[in-house]
């Protein structure tokens, strides 16, 4: 809205900017580089990642952190100040090693502290909600205990040293092959999907929302590419090699990825790519040869070397072939569905082989016969969509979330994001059904209008355009719309808007129902039009990474999936339709307020992820060590509230309404540290569990 004085000022940045790539939602100045999403305050540093509260001194400060960083990557809702490199998400403390990782309560002396590790990590790599110190490398999911063995798996919260970390890695990895939802920024090549900061290596992945120094930046990279490997959508010219899927522009060198219309002359071709790769790692659908291991997902050749990843139709000889490798290893870890037999010890997590009965799962969370069957429900059923991973399974449309295994019915898919037997089938469904618009890559498959962006085939229907760079014959004539149909609301990446209600910019993927954009930016005139809305269902509060509120009170932030029910958003940062639903609620059942990781038990309504204690009022906020008494006692209050509205970090007991974000005991230090004081903007804090 206002004057850039640097290049690459982003999307509705309130303020001047002065150094380059000032991001989406800076409601400051910028001056250095890269200031993130919704970054509250003026940054110092390069990379001031999302929320980021204060002033950044240091470079990649990240999400949501309250506080000032010294040091870089300072991590997701670090709530103090760094100084060490990689402090992670809720770090209660000051980490004085690099790694300190999410949630974790104390110091980290070592590197790579783990998910609500209670205690100091003294080795490398510890897992998700590992309750103790990890002395080896690549403690796993839920290990209760000390790991001394390799391969962290599935929902590995940390860094990785070593290669093939994997999915939902919240940090920084330095080691190549960093997976899906990496929060931080990669220094090695490969960084995954969802990976929010920059990458200095190579291979930066999926909707990469900043500027990539390395090669292979990935899907939706906003920025500009210096090094090789512009993914997916980048919307810049690349110099190196690697240009991704729908890269607008011309690569020099080698690499280019899905669809991309020049060839490779170097390793690493990726999804799609219609060239040879002479080097390894060739990747997803790559219809070449790799001379080199670690032939990629869905690769059709032969790999020499261990670790042949996802789908990989060849033969490993190593140990360690990874997820859906097809063959068979002859050393131990063999990885996550793993389809052939191990002779060794340690087969891994959601390794696909016997079960004498249905359901026979390995982290299931949820087992039912009925609709919403499991949360990480790793084998299949008797019915359609029985899914590896699928977190919310019904009977009737919206199938699953990250279903990767495959039903006998149609729509059965791989890394099905949302699968219905009726119209707008799947987000990234690769696997193809018997009907219809059996796409790989189908962002948005129904049997009438919207057929897919990205679908590989033709459809029958009409607008089944890849890239339509013109109109539909009825309004929201949209330029640059990926997918548009006959109905209102259907562009993907429509930045122009029409005649009739929700015309979104950048709205990536919509329904013919109210609240179905992907990635819609702006707002609608009907209820929960939300902002970065990734995928809607038909009823109401259904959004992923919904970042706006509907007209009910508290419509989530981050809500990452939802049900039917009320109340039942993964990674919902904010509420439901009820006042105040947690942070972080991973499951949800279909009553009201019965979230997964509530460590706890409350009476009351709106009790929060990892409530240390029971909470007798409503509201009792996250990461509360006490009981709160009163309503809205807020996150990480260390003490009990007695009145209302006590703040984020308050650190002992609040007596009035209102206290501050950050408030100590002294009445100074809650002025100081309080996001809310200047004018209107105190009425507008995390009562929503995100203060302004």
């Amino acid at each position: 809205m206002n004057t850039a004085i640097g290049p690459h000022n982003d999307l509705l940045s309130m303020n001047t900017a002065i150094g380059p790539h000032d991001d989406l939602l800076s409601m400051n100045t910028a001056i250095g580089p890269h200031d993130d999403l919704l970054s509250m305050n003026t940054a110092i540093g390069p990379h001031d990642d999302l929320l980021s509260m204060n002033t950044a001194i240091g470079p990649h400060d990240d999400l949501l952190s309250m506080n000032t960083a010294i040091g870089p990557h300072d991590d997701l809702l670090s709530m103090n100040t760094a100084i060490g490199p990689h402090d992670d998400l809720l770090s209660m403390n000051t980490a004085i090693g690099p790694h300190n990782d999410l949630l974790s309560m104390n110091t980290a002396i070592g590197p790579h502290d783990d998910l609500l590790s209670m205690n100091t990590a003294i080795g490398p790599h510890d897992d998700l909600l590992s309750m103790n110190t990890a002395i080896g490398p690549h403690d796993d999911l839920l290990s209760m205990n000390t790991a001394i063995g390799p391969h962290d798996d599935l929902l590995s919260m940390n860094t990785a040293i070593g290669p093939h970390d994997d999915l939902l890695s919240m940090n920084t990895a330095i080691g190549p092959h960093n997976d899906l939802l990496s929060m931080n920024t990669a220094i090695g090549p490969h960084d995954d999907l969802l990976s929010m900061n920059t990458a200095i290596g190579p291979h930066d992945d999926l909707l990469s929302m900043n500027t990539a120094i390395g090669p292979h930046d990935d899907l939706l990279s906003m920025n500009t590419a210096i090094g090789p490997h512009d993914d997916l959508l980048s919307m810049n010219t690349a110099i190196g090699p690697h240009d991704d899927l729908l890269s607008m522009n011309t690569a020099i060198g080698p690499h280019d990825d899905l669809l991309s219309m020049n060839t490779a002359i170097g390793p690493h071709d990726d999804l799609l790519s219609m060239n040879t790769a002479i080097g390894p790692h060739d990747d997803l659908l790559s219809m070449n040869t790799a001379i080199g291991p670690h032939d990629d997902l869905l690769s059709m050749n032969t790999a020499i070397g261990p670790h042949d990843d996802l789908l990989s139709m060849n033969t490993a000889i190593g140990p360690h072939d990874d997820l859906l490798s097809i063959n068979t290893a002859t050393g131990p870890h063999d990885d996550l569905l793993s389809i052939n037999t191990a002779t060794g010890p340690h087969d891994d997590l959601l390794s696909m082989n016997t079960a004498t009965g249905p359901h026979d799962d390995l982290l299931s969370m949820n087992t039912a016969t009925g609709p919403h069957d499991d949360l990480l429900s790793i084998n299949t059923a008797t019915g359609p969509h029985d899914d590896l991973l699928s977190i919310n399974t019904a009977t009737g449309p919206h199938d699953d979330l990250l279903s990767i295994n495959t039903a006998t019915g149609p729509h059965d898919d791989l890394l099905s994001i949302n699968t219905a037997t009726g119209p707008h089938d799947d987000l990234l469904s690769i696997n193809t059904a018997t009907g219809p618009h059996d796409d790989l890559l189908s962002i948005n498959t129904a049997t009438g209008p919207h057929d897919d962006l990205l679908s590989l085939n033709t459809a029958t229907g009409p607008h089944d355009d890849l890239l339509s760079i013109n109109t539909a014959t009825g309004p929201h004539d949209d330029l640059l719309s990926m997918n548009t149909a006959t109905g209102p609301h259907d562009d993907l990446l429509s930045i122009n808007t029409a005649t009739g209600p929700h015309d979104d910019l950048l709205s990536m993927n919509t329904a013919t129902g109210p609240h179905d954009d992907l990635l819609s930016i702006n707002t609608a005139t009907g209820p929960h039009d939300d902002l970065l809305s990734i995928n809607t269902a038909t009823g109401p509060h259904d959004d992923l990474l919904s970042m706006n509120t509907a007209t009910g009170p508290h419509d989530d932030l981050l809500s990452m999936n939802t049900a039917t029910g009320p109340h039942d958003d993964l990674l919902s940062l904010n509420t439901a339709i009820g006042p105040h639903d947690d942070l972080l609620s991973i499951n949800t059942a279909t009553g009201p307020h019965d979230d997964l990781l509530s460590i706890n038990t409350a009476t009351g309504p709106h009790d929060d992820l990892l409530s240390m204690n029971t909470a007798i009022g409503p509201h009792d906020d996250l990461l509360s060590m006490n009981t709160a008494i009163g309503p809205h006692d807020d996150l990480l209050s260390m003490n009990t509230a007695i009145g209302p509205h006590d703040d984020l970090l308050s650190m002992n007991t609040a007596i009035g309404p209102h206290d501050d974000l950050l408030s100590t005991v002294k009445t100074k230090t809650k002025r100081q540290l309080s996001l809310a004081t200047s004018q209107g903007l105190q009425e507008e804090r995390m009562d929503r569990h995100v203060s302004e």
